[in-house]
């Protein structure tokens, strides 16, 4: 859902992915291709992969990472500097840019990653994960999923 926000700023502390995609799920949002690109968004979502939020600056999934302690000053100085443009400009900005996705294909992206993000959720795979999240607990269920990979929650508990 972050990636819906107009910008992002995040402190250095935080971290970004789509973990489901290694089985129960899909983007519905489909902001990964228009904020990273085709590449990057096969990349990132192909594996499921954590990126920390200086990476994510770095290849432009977010706008800007600051250190966590200074991370209201600086969304607040930005949007303090936003506020000066007056409403109208801002609206006729922001529906300038939105339009452009738009035409680009968001709306239908949207649709099609709803829809595969249910598809998702009732393959064998999907249909097994729930299985093991009702057995195991989901924590532990999303723990098996991602302890191969080594990232989010799985740092040092590596099983191959």
């Amino acid at each position: 859902m972050v990636l819906c926000a107009d910008m992002v700023i995040a402190g250095d502390g935080a971290s970004f992915g789509y973990p489901p995609s290694r089985v129960w799920g899909t983007p519905t949002t489909a902001m990964w291709v228009y904020r990273l690109g085709f590449e990057r968004a096969k990349r990132y979502l192909l594996t499921g992969d954590e990126i920390p939020a200086r990476e994510a600056a770095d290849v432009g999934l977010i706008l800007e990472c600051v250190p966590d302690d200074e991370l209201p000053d600086r969304a607040t100085a930005l949007a303090r500097r936003m506020a000066r443009v007056p409403v109208n400009q801002l609206q006729m900005l922001k529906l300038l840019c939105n339009q452009t996705a738009e035409n680009m294909g968001l709306s239908s992206s949207r649709t099609l990653g709803t829809l595969f993000d249910g598809v998702a959720r009732h393959t064998q795979e999907g249909r097994d994960f729930v299985d093991r999240a009702t057995e195991a607990g989901f924590r532990q269920a999303v723990r098996e999923r991602d302890d191969p990979f080594g990232d989010y929650g799985s740092r040092g508990r590596m099983n191959g």
